[in-house]
């Protein structure tokens, strides 16, 4: 799980990819001076040198940053706040790691960037901890506000679609674009809420593609400029079960005949190493993941079951950390499990809360992930109840607009399996139910 300490290095990281000025451990006085300028033109909030060499280690200080000055730093890189960037972190596509990042998109060539000032290789500060919040695996859609402004789209000459060219995954989605009424070549298609995967495209073209890899629910966007200019929702469906095991940049899929068996959905290490994929010293991440219409259900009022367990708890996967998650447009829910003695590195989201296990008591969410555990979730005009092995776990609540659940989601450390799923409406009409011997989608 990323602690605060985690966050912020990413954060870092993020800040010096975008000022493309190489390694920070080589950074000089100036170099600090002018990004305390840069981030004043962006933001209008004043973080001085001094400040910035404290966060960057260059002067010794023992506490953590204030909220004011996280807050800042997470607007400079495209967030709205602090809070966002911290939720975005379980939500956003996986870092570029070599065993499950966050979730890529396509496979595209980024606009050109700024040469760094310094040829030394910068130092990676993502780590696996991002894994184990499942963070790679969401691709939610509500984007950033602070790089980005937002027109009147409905009175602008530009025009943007698309259109996936098959069903399930990958899956090959061609936007068609008019850019022409553009005053500048900075036209770019950004395929989801997050910054780092806008394109550029050319201005006076009207057609451009791209592959997607995994499922879900997008928010694409024709940015000109600092501006988008034309937005629409795109759902990328599953076409049944998608089992995967995560890497850049195509993940490792595995056949419905290879992963359904005996009334369960799951994979073995054995299968996984038949595919030479390492199980130590760092275990993979296996997702199994069913993106489709749930017949409009809403995340205010429904009632979730299924039953999970992990396959796998040797080495560095002793804590069995498993994430199942409900894909929401422009949101998501997670619920998150471990082994007892790990419930400290837990976190999880609901609506708007986010929740972690050092500072929130998710003790619950602890089980022996070697047996099968019991998993339930009621939620009544946004209040939330968390039922483990029919032992309450957490209620909460959320404030959020209620939106529709559009995806199913599970991620184990190493891997696991599935025996049940079903969702339904408070009714008792289920919407969807799977036993994995036979389906039913009402």
């Amino acid at each position: 799980m990323q602690s605060e300490d985690v966050l912020i290095e990413k954060c870092k990281h993020l800040i010096e990819e975008k000022t493309g000025w190489g390694n920070s451990e080589f950074w000089k006085n100036q170099d600090f001076t002018e990004l305390s300028e840069k981030i004043y033109e962006e933001t209008k909030i004043n973080l001085s040198p001094t400040t910035l060499k404290r966060v960057w280690g260059k002067v010794k200080y023992e506490s953590l940053p204030n909220l004011s000055t996280l807050n800042t730093l997470a607007s400079f890189v495209g967030y709205e706040n602090w809070r966002e960037f911290k939720l975005k972190s379980i939500q956003e596509e996986q870092p570029r790691i070599t065993v499950p990042q966050t979730e890529v998109i396509s496979q595209q060539i980024n606009p050109p960037k700024t040469e760094p000032r310094f040829q030394t290789k910068s130092i990676g500060v993502f780590s696996l901890i991002l894994l184990l919040a499942g963070a790679g695996w969401l691709t939610i859609q509500t984007f950033s506000k602070a790089d980005i402004k937002k027109e009147n789209q409905s009175s602008t000459p530009f025009s943007f679609t698309s259109k996936p060219v098959t069903k399930g995954i990958p899956n090959s989605v061609v936007f068609t674009y008019d850019a022409t009424a553009a005053t500048t070549d900075s036209v770019f298609i950004q395929q989801s809420w997050d910054p780092k995967r806008r394109v550029l495209v050319p201005k006076n073209k009207h057609q451009y593609t791209s592959i997607y890899y995994y499922p879900g629910f997008f928010k694409a966007k024709l940015v000109v400029g600092d501006r988008i200019v034309k937005e629409h929702d795109l759902l990328i469906p599953s076409d049944g079960w998608i089992v995967a095991v995560q890497q850049e940049p195509v993940p490792v899929y595995f056949s419905e005949r290879e992963t359904r068996k005996n009334g369960t959905l799951g994979l073995s290490p054995v299968q996984i190493e038949a595919k030479h994929i390492p199980m130590q010293p760092q275990p993979p991440f296996v997702i199994f993941r069913n993106v489709r219409d749930f017949k409009g259900i809403l995340n205010d009022n429904f009632i979730f079951e299924t039953e999970v367990k992990s396959n796998y708890n040797q080495g560095s996967a002793i804590c069995q950390f498993s994430q199942i998650m409900l894909l929401l447009e422009n949101d998501m829910m997670s619920i998150p499990l471990s082994n007892l003695g790990c419930v400290s590195d837990l976190n999880m989201s609901v609506g708007d809360k986010f929740m972690e296990g050092k500072t929130t008591d998710l003790s619950g969410f602890g089980s022996d992930m070697s047996h099968w555990t019991k998993v339930r979730v009621e939620c009544r005009n946004k209040k939330v109840q968390f039922f483990i092995n029919d032992k309450k776990a957490l209620e909460t609540s959320f404030s959020n607009a209620a939106t529709r659940i559009v995806g199913i989601h599970y991620g184990f450390q190493g891997t696991g399996s599935i025996r049940y799923t079903k969702l339904q409406r408070l009714n008792g009409e289920v919407v969807f139910e799977e036993n994995f011997q036979t389906q039913t989608a009402m």
